[in-house]
């Protein structure tokens, strides 16, 4: 069986002031809520932006990698093949061999040299 609140001898009914006191209460707990909201809202914040930045600096490294293992890979080409040596000292020194034409493409905006 079920007790109703006005059935406990203990219990005085109070009335609007037994009502303000709830009222009271659950302002007080929405109020430390709030406050360690408050608190903590900083932190994640700071937590947001680490985040981003470390995605930023993972997608820099992952590009770096990229690179470093193409120049990985033609250095590797440059040690073993005698003709990748000629063809990167040609395209360096934009120079051809007898029966080929350099043609330069310059893009309006680099200057010429």
């Amino acid at each position: 069986m079920k007790r109703l609140r006005n059935d406990s001898p203990y219990e005085v009914d109070l009335g609007w002031m037994g009502a303000l006191n709830r009222a009271i209460r659950w302002c007080l707990f929405i109020g430390i809520i709030g406050f360690i909201v408050a608190q903590y809202l900083p932190l994640i914040r700071k937590n947001q932006a680490l985040r981003e930045n470390l995605a930023r600096w993972e997608a820099q490294q992952a590009r770096l990698t990229g690179q470093s293992d193409d120049t990985a890979a033609r250095l590797q080409s440059l040690r073993e093949d005698p003709r990748a040596v000629e063809r990167a000292a040609r395209e360096r020194l934009q120079l051809a061999r007898t029966n080929e034409s350099v043609i330069n493409f310059v893009s309006p905006d680099a200057p010429a040299r």
